[in-house]
């Protein structure tokens, strides 16, 4: 079986005209009605609009319904083979760069479909007026996958890749790290443009409660702060990381220890000071 039959190419008049491989839908891929949300669902009707108006020979409107159905579907290298497959005959030149890079860096780079979409994209960036500029991400943190409006075309600091001229949505994802968006334009030039972007990393937080013997009267600091004098009536919200806590009264021992606060969960201290010697 050939690679495209492995794509699973379903609908034969596609797959004479242009090879387009359509998914199945999800109550298909399940057996029954599944518990995908709505937006998922929505984009799967899209796609399967856009499967069937290919088959029509309507190009403009299938490529308007595969590119409104990416964002739901932009993890599926499929949608990017068909988007480049109904750019080709109407001439959009751009598309074909563009979604074709999506479908490299999905696919890996190393089927027979990969080496066709790879042919197709080099042959439209020779036909464009002017043409798409080499761009790689300096972005942090490293290894991060990076999406140009919904397209996912490499990973930060990696390798460059061809962006034809204009305005583009970048945006990028990391657990610890806050969602990233913004606009970049790649500008006509010679050589390679390297983005410079940061994501910002989450910041999140537990809490320190705290009860000494005695109760009143011992000043507690913590990293060399004052944070104040028993008795502490709330818990002190802190960023999740090791601290160094320090208690200190007149007339007794100071008490110290580190403590590690975790993400929503409070840490307690209980020192019991100890008079100081000859006091």
């Amino acid at each position: 079986m050939s690679e495209r039959n492995r794509r699973g190419l379903v609908v034969a008049a596609l797959v004479a005209a242009l090879g387009i491989p359509a998914t199945p839908t999800m109550a298909q891929a399940s057996g029954g009605p599944t518990v995908e949300d709505k937006d998922q669902q929505a984009g799967e009707r899209l796609y399967q609009r856009g499967i069937r108006y290919a088959k029509r020979g309507k190009y403009e409107k299938a490529l308007q319904l595969f590119e409104q159905a990416l964002p739901y579907k932009n993890s599926d290298s499929n949608i990017f083979f068909n988007l480049c497959m109904v750019a080709a005959p109407i001439k959009k030149w751009d598309k074909i760069v563009l979604y074709g890079r999506g479908f490299l860096f999905i696919d890996g780079g190393q089927s027979a479909d990969s080496k066709e979409i790879a042919r197709k994209v080099t042959k439209a960036a020779g036909l464009m007026t002017v043409r798409p500029r080499p761009v790689k991400f300096d972005m942090t943190p490293k290894g991060v996958e990076v999406k140009v409006n919904h397209v996912p075309v490499g990973r930060a600091q990696g390798q460059e890749f061809l962006l034809p001229i204009g305005t583009y949505t970048v945006r990028a994802f990391r657990d610890d790290h806050e969602p990233f968006e913004k606009k970049i334009t790649v500008v006509n030039g010679a050589g390679t443009q390297i983005v410079k972007l940061a994501m910002t990393k989450k910041i999140f937080f537990g809490k320190l409660l705290i009860k000494t013997e005695p109760a009143d009267g011992v000043t507690v600091t913590i990293d060399d702060k004052n944070v104040g004098v028993t008795p502490l009536k709330d818990p002190i919200k802190l960023e999740t990381r090791k601290y160094l806590v320090k208690f200190t009264k007149p007339g007794y021992d100071m008490w110290q220890r580190y403590v590690t606060i975790e993400k929503d969960q409070t840490a307690t201290l209980s020192p019991v000071m100890e008079r100081s010697t000859g006091k």
